[in-house]
C-alpha cells in the first residue's frame, strides 16, 4: 500500500503561494506513534517546486499488515526551503 502525501508551497500565513523562483526542501519521515519498518517505511527526499508550482506529492510505503491495524501517525518533517 503506498500513501500519497502532499507538500505545499505556502508562505508564513499558511497561504498557498506561487514563487516566480524554483524552491527545492527537504523531507524526512519521523516515527511518532507509527515506527518504521513495522508500520511504514522510512524514507527521505527532495522536492523542487519550479516556477508557478504550489504542490509536490511524496509517496511513503506501508505494509498492508499495517492497514488493518490500529490508528498509526508517524510524521513528515520538511526542512531547508529555499531559492536553487
Amino acid at each position: 500500500v503506498q500513501l500519497h502525501i502532499p507538500i505545499l508551497l505556502a508562505n508564513q500565513f499558511g497561504q498557498t503561494k506561487a514563487s516566480g523562483q524554483t524552491i527545492t526542501a527537504d523531507w524526512t519521515t519521523a516515527d511518532w506513534y507509527a515506527h518504521a519498518p513495522t508500520d511504514y517505511t522510512a524514507a527521505s527526499g527532495t522536492v523542487t517546486f519550479l516556477p508557478g508550482e504550489t504542490a509536490k506529492v511524496v509517496t511513503i510505503d506501508v505494509p498492508p499488515t499495517a492497514v488493518a491495524s490500529t490508528l498509526r501517525v508517524f510524521l513528515l518533517i520538511v526542512s531547508r526551503a529555499g531559492r536553487s
